[in-house]
């Protein structure tokens, strides 16, 4: 991270007391559909080892869910990417997605992630470029959602980006690693 140093963000699993952040995370976003606040108090109770929070001081700056594809073992599929709107809008996602990868890694091979993208979530989509520039990875885009298919107001298209390294051959958490810890 550039402007705001790693060791200042504390990254860390979710749990139920922060459902409710989360929740009022995801309703300020505009690009997302917000969830219910019960389903916030779900994913922190069942896929606390694939979510990652990331706090400064106690203030929620955003919050990663995703959770490992069973029918793909060393996948990683990213359902929601939320980031407070502020002076590290920017740099969050990319920290967000390298914690992922540290955390994941810890236990088996990381082949690839796949991550559900509005057309229109431009910060995301960026975020997303930044993560797969830094670290030398393949990056490929695939129509998910057609436009005007979910529900009335919501008429953005969706895409699937998966990322893997350019030799599948390779453990995608080993590249992440590399690249990091010559950024220290």
């Amino acid at each position: 991270m550039s402007s705001l140093a790693k060791a200042e963000v504390n990254f860390r699993s979710p749990s139920f007391e922060d459902s409710k952040s989360i929740f009022e995370l995801a309703k300020e976003q505009s690009i997302l559909s917000a969830n219910s606040e019960e389903f916030y108090h779900l994913a922190a109770g069942h896929f606390f080892g694939t979510c990652v929070l990331a706090e400064l001081n106690s203030d929620l700056l955003g919050f990663l869910l995703s959770y490992e594809r069973q029918n793909r073992p060393g996948s990683i599929f990213v359902w929601q990417l939320l980031v407070s709107e502020g002076r590290h809008s920017n740099e969050i996602p990319l920290s967000l997605l390298e914690e992922l990868v540290s955390r994941f890694s810890s236990s088996y091979p990381l082949l690839e992630i796949s991550v559900l993208v509005r057309h229109s979530d431009k910060q995301l989509i960026k975020a997303i470029e930044a993560f797969v520039n830094t670290h030398q990875l393949a990056l490929l885009k695939m129509p998910f959602i057609k436009k005007n298919t979910l529900q009335k107001g919501d008429s953005d298209a969706r895409a699937l980006f998966v990322i893997s390294s350019k030799a599948i051959v390779k453990d995608l958490s080993a590249i992440v690693k590399a690249k990091s810890l010559k950024n220290l």
